[in-house]
């Protein structure tokens, strides 16, 4: 098992213990994508002596039994194989705080402080801009080109996707819809004005927000629906995507430290079986400009992986 390596780092100029205590709690909690099951689901593992990290898929599920003839017996199915995988690489937000400004603000611009909630807010984002990229893949399509998001297409999305449950197990559970904020204004207010409905939203809504940094947006029967700017567009249409598990497959890998003076793994030993990035964390001082810059730094991967999603496109 990894571990942090918070014995000796830079001295008083960053309190390592409370760093990674703050990473964890806020990557887990406030930013903590990682752990939907959707996502989960897919994760790889480390990469270990390569930057790739795959693993084989299989087509169980997919076929159903056949009336067999006596004596005869019934010819035999193959099982459909493949495999899926993600390239691990470096992933860096660096922040520069002079004595001033931390003269005026005291710890809330601390070392610890933006180790432990800017940065894990920040690997959270990158991890969903990869997934909103990723997502683009997916061959499937509702929508048309230039139009606004309505409640039948977001409802002709969900049968698509559950039509994907003949591929297997992947396609029969319920997907999360990732959306664009516009998309969802859309869909919120066409569920209004035109279907008499609106996104439902009760107290395991309110846990969904508080754990998906403000992203979640409500549910439309059992499909839950997260909104965010990091979904692409091509200047003429948003793509969004109804996501199985399965669908998006991801890996990260453990940083290695040339100079324990200066790093320190961050979010080595994630609590309760979370899966987090482990993040490589390093403070430089220039005394000539007062300038502390700290850096943090995660590796990960992220791929579309099995044919469990379906693209929802609207207009810009």
């Amino acid at each position: 098992m990894a571990t942090n390596t918070t014995s000796s780092f830079s001295g008083s100029v960053l309190a390592a213990e409370q760093a990674d205590l703050r990473y964890l709690l806020t990557i887990a909690d406030r930013a903590g994508m990682f752990q939907h099951p959707v996502f989960a689901s897919g994760y790889l593992g480390r990469a270990d002596m390569s930057k790739v990290v795959q693993r084989p898929t299989f087509g169980l599920g997919a076929n159903e039994m056949a009336a067999e003839t006596e004596g005869d017996g019934a010819s035999g199915t193959s099982i459909a194989n493949s495999k899926v995988s993600a390239t691990v690489a470096g992933q860096l937000l660096t922040r520069d705080t002079t004595s001033l400004l931390r003269n005026i603000t005291g710890d809330a611009l601390s070392p610890s402080e933006l180790f432990g909630q800017d940065m894990a807010v920040a690997a959270s984002t990158r991890f969903l801009s990869m997934v909103a990229s990723a997502m683009t893949s997916a061959s499937g399509s509702v929508g048309s080109t230039g139009t606004a998001l309505t409640a039948a297409t977001h409802f002709a999305g969900v049968a698509a996707y559950r039509a994907l449950g003949s591929l297997g197990l992947g396609g029969t559970g319920a997907p999360l819809a990732l959306y664009h904020v516009k998309q969802v204004s859309e869909l919120e207010s066409n569920l209004f004005t035109s279907a008499g409905g609106q996104l439902q939203y009760g107290d395991e809504a309110r846990r969904l927000a508080a754990f998906s940094g403000g992203i979640f947006r409500g549910f439309i029967n059992d499909v839950p629906i997260y909104g965010t700017t990091k979904v692409t567009d091509d200047s003429t249409d948003f793509t969004g995507a109804l996501l199985g598990a399965g669908s998006i497959v991801w890996a990260d890998m453990l940083p290695a430290i040339d100079d324990p003076t200066r790093q320190v793994v961050l979010g080595g030993e994630a609590p309760d079986g979370s899966i987090l990035p482990p993040m490589l964390a390093e403070v430089d001082r220039n005394s000539t400009t007062g300038v502390t810059t700290v850096a943090g730094r995660i590796f990960l991967g992220v791929s579309y992986g099995q044919e469990i999603a379906i693209k929802v496109i609207s207009g810009v």
